[in-house]
């Protein structure tokens, strides 16, 4: 009791202790966010554009994709299409946005440990969904101008199932990297129907550690041997476990923003990729992977404003990218201050020496997309049929 006491409180203190010698006031921080997007939402609402703008979030149902759907919804002639697994959540979530009264927000059902349900999803749902919006013919995809790559899954040690059903592998891989990267390459018509979209994918500050990410991690094992550990030992284990594989898909999903931009991006390409970080976002996620540590450090974790943000601030990391042209496919975006602060561009994806993630190689985020593309049977990317 005494070792997991003092662990779980190492844990408090070092979370509020990282960012204390540079970090501003939590106020200071929503007026910078404010500052950042304000002008570029007041240019939005002025101009007279007749098109609507496209717009597909997955994990919209709270968190920092319910933040982002809120954002993109102010903006004049928008349509946010909310992908959720619930969609009784989604349509709550929905309830509490206000929209601006020319935006649209629209709630989809999308599993992302189901590839039936991303199909159905992606060429059933978005496509009818986005018609009604665009010219109304549906013998074209219509055109997606922004797509987050939001959505996440954190198990636990007493989560019982950590294989999806219907492909059998691991489960965080499949939800937090799999499922995006097939969900990209089937909204891929409508990504490139005009040049320029923006692809956001949405990783974590966990990536900043090295997770030893190597090709055959998709096959891993779901749950490791504890019984070896004692009793108080155990939960830990479990846990580190459990978080290792959420921090190699969050770097799979940086490798995957950066194959992107390599393979489709630049100066002549027809998208834009970019990645991005939340720092410390009191977000409903971080709750639930942290469900191992005792309920009082959950508590100071999620109501500490010291170097955090709330899911509404830390949404800004998100809809930035989306909306701010300078920002180049490639980069990474995250607060300004590590773990909170004004969303800011933090390095390139590239860059081999990293703050905020852990530096990878060309050839292995190479074998990493490879990898995902014989898992997912894929032959061509962005060609439906193969």
């Amino acid at each position: 009791f005494r070792i997991s006491a003092l662990c779980a409180l190492a844990v408090a203190v070092l979370v509020a202790a990282v960012p204390v010698a540079f970090y501003p006031s939590d106020e200071g921080v929503a007026l910078q966010l404010q500052n950042v997007v304000e002008k570029r939402l007041a240019h939005l609402r002025a101009s007279s554009r007749q098109e609507m703008k496209n717009y597909v979030v997955t994990g919209a149902s709270s968190g920092l994709g319910w933040a982002t759907s809120a954002h993109l919804g102010a903006i004049p002639k928008t349509h946010i299409i909310m992908g959720c697994r619930s969609m009784k959540r989604c349509l709550d979530a929905k309830v509490k946005i206000k929209p601006h009264p020319t935006s649209l927000l629209t709630c989809a059902q999308l599993d992302l440990e189901s590839p039936s349900s991303i199909e159905s999803f992606a060429l059933e749902q978005v496509k009818n969904l986005l018609s009604v919006s665009s010219d109304g013919n549906n013998t074209d995809f219509p055109p997606i101008h922004g797509l987050v790559n939001n959505a996440g899954f954190w198990a636990s040690h007493d989560d019982p199932n950590v294989f999806a059903e219907e492909s059998g592998v691991e489960l965080h891989m499949q939800v937090n990297h799999l499922g995006h990267f097939l969900l990209t390459h089937l909204l891929w018509p409508g990504l490139t129907r005009e040049k320029g979209s923006r692809i956001v994918t949405v990783s974590s500050l966990v990536a900043v550690v090295p997770w030893n990410a190597e090709v055959g991690w998709f096959s891993e094992t779901g749950r490791e041997d504890s019984a070896s550990f004692s009793s108080w030992a155990r939960p830990f284990f479990e846990f580190f476990a459990m978080t290792r594989r959420y921090g190699r898909t969050k770097l799979a999903n940086l490798m995957f923003a950066a194959e992107l931009h390599d393979r489709f991006g630049g100066s002549n390409g027809s998208i834009v990729s970019v990645a991005t970080h939340p720092g410390y976002t009191r977000s409903e996620l971080m709750l639930k992977g942290l469900r191992h540590v005792p309920e009082w450090v959950r508590n100071l974790l999620h109501i500490n404003t010291f170097g955090s943000m709330s899911v509404f601030d830390g949404g800004w990391t998100q809809v930035r990218p989306l909306l701010d042209e300078r920002i180049q496919g490639g980069i990474l975006v995250g607060p300004k201050y590590f773990t909170a602060g004004k969303a800011v561009p933090v390095g390139r994806l590239r860059d081999s020496v990293a703050t905020h993630h852990w530096p990878f190689s060309r050839s292995k985020s190479e074998a990493v997309w490879d990898l995902s593309m014989e898992t997912l049977g894929i032959r061509e990317f962005g060609l439906c049929n193969s």
